[in-house]
């Protein structure tokens, strides 16, 4: 039996237990056993996405995850321009500013000048708060299409009363962008994904302060990944955050090896004792394919801003093709401490480690059978 509901943007979501997959909508593993609960499959935002909840014991196969229908002609023209407007930009924005640096001060160019004088104007304007517009745009409707992006969660609530309770959701992997993570956005609160509401997320902070990007992410609601700015959040809202941070990019996942840049980063387990704040591992699947990378990162890290040059499909900044498959685990309780030792911080993020391992290990085999024999290398 199929049924709509209201959740999401347009109010509609559909959900159907054991039975056929009609009309696009959804699919249920085929003949579990009967004591085993079904798998429930559930299309959200403008069918964008899928959501898979997940029981206990139950290994999930390709062929049972929900997906997004696909782009249309027009909707895959539209995924395609503005990847490669964004990420164009990304790449070029830096070095059009130098250049019209230096042709303002060695050839006093009025337009360098205009050119600057602009570009000081748009980072002069603040990045604002979280709005509907931007955070629910059609365009990153498409981008989810293109990568037929779904998601596999336990089975809902997995996130437990008392609902005062704050989660520090800890994304991986960064890779050079975190595409999985930027399209994870406006899912946070749906009843279909169990990600709690409200939920902000955190960036690195020198994305607030580049113009045009500073506007986007500000749209979408995020904030400076600092530890004072997330310990003010978590007192009223669940925090997600991109661990790995500039070293993701280079020492982390990329098309040639599943990686993440973790055995240092004690930070974020430190904040969450401090905030009695259960740890979610997440794990995106075939976001390190989308990009590759060559630069500096000594260099990089010194400067909080990545100094590289990236490329996708055809060698432009345009991510390639390939399936994401976003990767929820269960929250890891944590004691609250004002002031922890780091045993009980070693304790906590070997935990972590490992339940962010056993939950690659446990769906890899989803993106097909080149992956199944992939292992998580943790640096």
């Amino acid at each position: 039996m199929s049924k709509k509901k209201g959740a999401g943007e347009k109010g509609e979501v559909a959900r159907e237990r054991n039975s056929d997959r009609p009309n696009h909508i959804s699919s249920t593993m085929s003949s579990p056993p009967a004591t085993t609960p079904p798998l429930i499959n559930v299309h959200v935002h403008n069918d964008s996405a899928a959501v898979t909840q997940v029981p206990d014991g139950v290994r999930l196969e390709p062929g049972d995850l929900a997906r997004p229908r696909p782009n249309t002609p027009a909707e895959d023209v539209l995924a395609s321009a503005t990847m490669l407007l964004f990420f164009g930009l990304a790449q070029v924005l830096p070095l059009a500013a130098l250049c019209c640096l230096g042709a303002a001060l060695l050839w006093r160019s009025v337009l360098a000048v205009s050119v600057l004088a602009g570009l000081a104007g748009l980072a002069m304007l603040p990045a604002g708060a979280r709005a509907r517009p931007i955070l629910h745009a059609p365009v990153w409707d498409a981008w989810r299409r293109r990568f037929r992006y779904c998601g596999v969660v336990p089975s809902v609530p997995y996130c437990a009363a008392p609902t005062d309770t704050r989660y520090i959701f800890a994304h991986f992997p960064h890779a050079v962008y975190p595409m999985g993570s930027f399209l994870s956005f406006p899912l946070c609160g749906d009843p279909a994904t169990g990600v709690p509401a409200p939920m902000e997320g955190l960036v690195a902070s020198v994305l607030l302060r580049v113009p045009i990007f500073k506007h986007i992410f500000g749209g979408l609601g995020c904030h400076s990944a600092d530890k004072a700015t997330m310990m003010a959040l978590l007192r009223h809202s669940s925090v997600g955050i991109i661990v790995e941070g500039i070293a993701g990019v280079f020492q982390g996942a990329c098309p040639a090896a599943e990686r993440v840049y973790l055995t240092r980063r004690k930070g974020f387990v430190k904040a969450a004792i401090q905030a009695g704040a259960p740890l979610v591992p997440v794990y995106h699947l075939g976001a390190s394919q989308l990009l590759s990378v060559s630069g500096n990162d000594n260099l990089s890290r010194r400067w909080r801003l990545t100094v590289a040059c990236f490329w996708g499909a055809g060698g432009l900044p345009l991510p390639r093709r390939h399936d994401i498959i976003s990767l929820v685990g269960k929250p890891i309780p944590v004691v609250q401490a004002d002031s922890p030792d780091q045993a009980s911080i070693d304790a906590y993020h070997a935990q972590f480690t490992a339940a962010l391992v056993g939950l690659f290990d446990q769906h890899k085999h989803l993106l097909g059978p080149e992956w199944a024999g992939k292992e998580l290398e943790v640096v």
